[in-house]
C-alpha cells in the first residue's frame, strides 16, 4: 500500500469531513449546554418565585395575626378599664353608704349615752343600778349590732367592687389562652 495514496474506504476529503463532524458534536454540545444552562435557570427562577411567595404569604399571615392580637389587646385593655371604671363607681357608692351607716351608727351611740347618763344621774337603789347595767348591756349590744352591720355591708361591698374586676380578668385570661 502506497502511503501516498489514500484507501478507497476512506471518505473523500477526511480532514474536511472531521471538521465538520467536530463542529457539529461541538454545536450539538453546545446546544445541549445552552439548554441545560436555560433549565437550570428556570428552575432556579421557578424555587426562587415559589419561595418569594412562601415567604410572603408567612410574612402577610404573620402581619394579619399580629394586627389580629394588637387588636384584642386594645379591646382587653379597654374592658379592663371599664371594670376598673366600674369598680371605682361602685367604691364611691360603697363608701357613702359606709359614711351614712358610720353617722347613723354614732349618731345612735350619742343618743343611747345620753339616755345612760341621764339613767346613772337618777339611780337611787340597787333595783336602779341593775336596770343601769341591764341598759349599758343592752347597749352594747346594740352597738355590736350595728358594728356587724357596718361590717357585713362593708364585705357586701368589697364583693360588688371586686367582682367586674375579677370577671375581667378570667375573661382577659381566657381571651389571651384563646388568642
Amino acid at each position: 500500500m502506497d502511503p501516498l495514496k489514500t484507501p478507497q474506504n476512506w471518505p473523500e476529503k477526511p480532514v474536511e469531513k472531521a471538521a465538520d463532524i467536530l463542529s457539529g458534536a461541538a454545536q450539538t454540545a453546545t446546544s445541549a449546554a445552552s439548554e441545560a444552562l436555560h433549565r437550570t435557570h428556570d428552575a432556579v427562577k421557578e424555587s426562587t418565585e415559589r419561595g418569594m411567595a412562601i415567604g410572603q404569604d408567612a410574612l402577610n399571615r404573620t402581619q394579619a395575626e399580629t394586627q389580629r392580637l394588637s387588636q384584642r389587646s386594645v379591646e382587653m385593655g379597654s374592658e379592663a378599664l371599664k371594670a376598673c371604671v366600674t369598680a371605682g363607681h361602685q367604691t364611691a357608692d360603697l363608701m357613702s353608704e359606709l359614711n351614712q351607716a358610720m353617722t347613723e351608727l354614732g349618731n345612735q351611740s350619742i343618743s343611747h349615752y345620753d339616755r345612760l347618763s341621764r339613767q346613772a344621774m337618777g339611780v337611787r337603789t340597787v333595783q336602779d343600778m341593775v336596770n343601769l347595767q341591764t341598759a349599758t348591756v343592752e347597749t352594747l349590744q346594740d352597738h355590736m349590732g350595728g358594728f356587724a352591720r357596718l361590717y357585713g355591708l362593708y364585705v357586701d361591698g368589697l364583693g360588688r367592687i371586686l367582682q367586674p374586676i375579677a370577671e375581667q380578668a378570667v375573661k382577659s385570661q381566657r381571651g389571651m389562652v384563646a388568642a
